[in-house]
């Protein structure tokens, strides 16, 4: 009636792996918790995210389900930075409790982003044969989220954490056709839909193109290309016929290159200004002098020399057109893809100092790491329920007196909770 089982040991040593394994979700879930609830603690029960750009896409989604493109109902205006997201949140933007929705977006997306990562980490280590592994990866996947900014991303209530995921999938599917020289389906997906939630990642899909077409990938380049090209073009013309130019102006606004029409003066002072003005912009330079020195550096393979200059043409890319800053968003793509792939440059020396020193030693390099270069990031972790509480003070409070008390057409400097239905 009865039988006993014998378990081998390994399933011991197996459970634990897989229980370590699951440590950068459950550390990200945790803090993200503790966030929300002191959010909540902050506001008076009330939530609020970070940024009143959050609502400014809200308000839009929720005139998208009218069939209205445009904050305020029956006025065609763009003031969206992403072509997609609106259209993703639409859906359930009029719904009593449609204003979380970008947030359980964020968080399961940021979820997706770790655990590719972990995939990433695991193939970056391959050859690193030993029972700490698992730790080693889990580590270094726990310092990305550090230095990703994930957590401080999840609040803001916009699209970079779907941005995110995008972007390490894409590189994903780099590395995996570096190894196999197979065109996995979700790179042409991340290739098509990267530049669609932000135009920034025109940094990347374009390089990336590049890559595929050299290594003799001409179909999926053409395939991919032509997407991204028409659908661009389509929106820009679809804006256009609106009487909205060629561009959102939220890009119009924050990108001085789009906004003087692409002159040369415009491509230098933006570059001079992310470099000279921004903390994280100096460091990234600096990155990029690395990928410059990786691409020629003859210790490496000729594979991975070639895959370093087309990052480092991604970097300088940002670096001319894109912009840094505002509460830590903006560069979030670019800045986890070059660690994540000079990781991968540079892997043999990462594991030598694994085995000559040891695991702890290697976690105390990546906090320090993590205190020089990504102290910002690390902040906004600790700034968040301020953060939310100023808009929850500020451009809530708004909402409330322009419906409660004075319900007439208004100008207001921030316009994203005024112009939203949510309460």
């Amino acid at each position: 009636m009865f039988c006993i089982i014998n378990m081998p040991e390994s399933n011991g040593k197996t459970g634990n792996k897989r229980v370590i394994g699951w440590m950068p979700v459950a550390v990200f879930s945790v803090i993200c918790l503790i966030e929300f609830v002191a959010i909540l603690i902050r506001n008076q029960g009330d939530f609020s995210y970070t940024l009143d750009d959050a609502y400014i896409h809200l308000a839009l989604a929720e005139n998208i389900v009218k069939g209205h493109y445009g904050v305020n109902f029956g006025e065609y205006s763009a003031p969206a930075s992403s072509i997609i997201w609106p259209f993703i949140i639409a859906p359930f933007a009029r719904m009593p409790v449609g204003h979380y929705f970008p947030l359980l977006i964020n968080f399961f997306a940021s979820i997706g982003t770790i655990l590719v990562l972990r995939i990433i980490m695991e193939r970056i280590f391959d050859f690193y044969d030993s029972s700490g592994k698992t730790v080693l990866v889990s580590m270094v996947v726990i310092a990305l989220i550090f230095a990703a900014n994930m957590v401080g991303l999840v609040f803001t209530g916009m699209e970079h954490s779907v941005q995110l995921f995008i972007t390490v999938l894409l590189l994903l599917g780099v590395l995996n056709e570096i190894k196999t020289r197979k065109v996995a389906p979700y790179l042409l997906i991340a290739l098509v839909l990267g530049p669609l939630i932000r135009y920034e990642n025109l940094a990347l899909s374009v390089p990336v193109l590049i890559h595929l077409v050299r290594r003799n990938h001409v179909k999926p380049f053409f395939i991919c290309g032509s997407l991204i090209f028409f659908s661009l073009v389509g929106f820009s013309i679809f804006l256009s016929s609106r009487g909205l130019g060629f561009f959102p102006s939220s890009v119009v606004v924050k990108s001085d290159p789009v906004a003087l029409g692409g002159s040369a003066v415009s491509f230098i002072g933006n570059f001079l200004r992310n470099v000279f003005f921004y903390r994280q912009g100096t460091l990234t330079l600096l990155i990029f002098f690395s990928l410059i020195y990786t691409s020629f550096n003859s210790r490496l393979g000729l594979k991975d020399r070639k895959l370093a200059l087309i990052i480092a043409i991604s970097v300088f890319l940002h670096l001319t057109i894109g912009k840094f800053g505002d509460y830590h968003r903006y560069e979030i793509y670019i800045w986890t893809s070059s660690i994540i792939m000079m990781l991968y440059f540079y892997r043999a020396n990462f594991i030598y100092i694994v085995e000559e020193r040891s695991i702890a030693f290697t976690g105390v390099i990546l906090g320090i790491f993590l205190a020089l270069t990504c102290t910002p990031y690390i902040g906004t972790i600790c700034t968040t329920p301020q953060a939310s509480h100023n808009i929850h003070a500020q451009q809530h409070q708004m909402n409330r007196f322009v419906t409660e008390y004075f319900p007439t057409n208004v100008a207001v400097n921030d316009l994203g909770w005024v112009s939203s239905n949510d309460r």
